[in-house]
């Protein structure tokens, strides 16, 4: 469920983020290998979630981890 009033907006470097209060939180992203998947895995792992990742190609879902642990 959504709830916009716990939702804060930091400024970063690239402007407004969300903080969504999902740091130490795990989730799991199916089809996360590339688009939009990849993206709200992305933005997971930089909220500081513990991200759980799947996909059908394992060459471009290792590719995505790789990315995602550098967030």
């Amino acid at each position: 469920m959504f709830c916009p009033l716990a939702l804060k907006r930091i400024k970063n470097k690239k402007g407004f983020r969300m903080e969504l209060g999902l740091k130490n939180k795990s989730v799991i992203v199916t089809a996360a290998s590339g688009g939009l998947g990849f993206s709200v895995a992305k933005c997971f792992a930089a909220e500081g979630a513990n991200v759980t990742v799947s996909g059908r190609n394992s060459d471009r879902l290792d590719e995505a981890v790789s990315v995602l642990e550098g967030c």
